[in-house]
């Protein structure tokens, strides 16, 4: 609509008119992507500036071939976009704050409603002991998975978002917590030093059931991930876990249309290869949904969702990259009906894509994007037969033009 569409774009020019007010109080923005701070630097290196600034936008066009999907229409759409910018204050030589303020639009996808123009990502304190530990207070990135710091970096990226199955987008995710985080290098001065985060607090998160889109809460959330990294150049595994009881979801409802508790439990797994002109990467998550004390008499007593993406990219040049991607998941959620086999709440190829994109950097901080899917679903907006017990998911294609840049 006009009055939305000028708003966005004055959320985005504010965005971008930042940094050079910035500028005019000294800062020096660089070229490279958010990154976590370092722990305290030598006496002899110069001392880090008051304020660092970071930021990116990327801005996509995209197609569907029938149903929305994704919020990509039929007709196509460029209200398709994510900018942010990340503010860095030094307190200290072992203190910091770090504030990030974004826009995400999401085309015709139901939940762009709930989305402002506006907001908040990042706002937390940070504290590095002398004993290399890390401390985090406020509102911080979820640490789980390869790309939790950097999910919309497009520079960063082979594709426009980050693989959907283990990562999500909108519904079903949250990519902050509100609360203590605590960051530390086990065996540093080891050929396998090993990364510990570990977060506890609370976050919302939306959720869809049937048309509706419903904001649910949880306070009790602890979770965290493990990075090995290993001795072959370029090589880490990692492993993540996450625990928490959703307030107000749809899953925790006794009857559709109804809300209750629905406590929630996720593991997740990491393979990560990158070199100068290779990368391997793949990821798999394994969501359990414990059915709430209202729904013992219509769900077993667990419902899952597991999903894994392989991801290959090679360097054809040193500007020029093709990428490969296959991301699958599928969601089991038995229920007891008179005459009904116990498999009637799977949902095979939940969200199953091939995805073969290429990407061009004209300069590592501006990468054009051209990537086209292949997809099995019951995800898209048109897809009536959900519930319906020997439906087949819907033949969905797709394809995004994105233009990415960072600084």
């Amino acid at each position: 609509m006009p009055r939305q569409a000028f708003r966005s774009a004055l959320s985005i020019l504010g965005l971008l008119a930042l940094p050079v007010l910035v500028r005019a109080q000294g800062a020096t923005p660089t070229p490279a992507p958010p990154a976590p701070p370092a722990t305290e630097a030598p006496a002899s290196e110069p001392q880090e500036p008051l304020v660092v600034i970071h930021g990116y936008l990327t801005q996509a066009f995209g197609q569907s071939d029938q149903d929305t999907i994704l919020g990509l229409p039929k007709n196509g759409t460029t209200d398709y976009r994510r900018a942010a910018l990340l503010v860095r204050g030094r307190i200290s030589e072992n203190d910091h704050v770090v504030f990030q303020i974004a826009q995400r639009r999401l085309g015709e996808d139901r939940t762009s409603a709930k989305e402002p123009d506006l907001k908040l990502d990042w706002a937390f304190y940070e504290h590095h002991f002398q004993s290399g530990l890390a401390l985090r207070v406020g509102r911080m990135p979820n640490p789980i998975g390869i790309y939790s710091e950097n999910r919309y970096v497009g520079t960063l990226l082979p594709f426009y978002r980050a693989p959907y199955n283990f990562y999500q987008e909108g519904t079903f995710v949250s990519e902050t917590v509100d609360g203590v985080g605590l960051w530390h290098t086990l065996f540093s001065g080891s050929r396998v030093p090993v990364d510990l985060r570990v977060v506890a607090g609370g976050f919302d998160q939306l959720e869809t059931g049937g048309p509706t889109v419903t904001s649910a809460r949880t306070n009790n959330s602890i979770g965290g991930q493990l990075w090995v990294n290993t001795p072959l150049e370029g090589l880490r595994v990692g492993f993540g876990a996450q625990g928490y009881t959703l307030k107000n979801s749809p899953s925790g409802g006794v009857a559709p249309g109804k809300t209750g508790d629905s406590p929630r439990r996720t593991y997740t797994a990491s393979f990560d290869l990158t070199r100068d002109r290779f990368k391997l990467r793949s990821e798999f998550r394994e969501l359990f949904v414990k059915a709430g004390p209202d729904q013992a008499k219509t769900l077993d007593p667990v419902g899952v969702q597991r999903g894994y993406y392989v991801y290959g990219g090679v360097g054809a040049t040193e500007k020029l990259w093709i990428h490969a991607q296959y991301d699958t998941s599928y969601l089991d959620i038995p229920l007891r009906v008179t005459g009904r086999p116990p498999s009637l709440g799977r949902w095979d190829d939940y969200y199953t894509d091939l995805t073969l994109g290429m990407s061009y950097a004209f300069r590592p901080d501006v990468v054009v994007k051209g990537e086209y899917h292949w997809t099995d679903n019951w995800i898209a907006q048109g897809n009536a037969n959900i519930f319906r017990f020997g439906a087949a998911p819907y033949h969905t294609n797709y394809f995004l033009l994105s233009l990415s840049a960072s600084f």
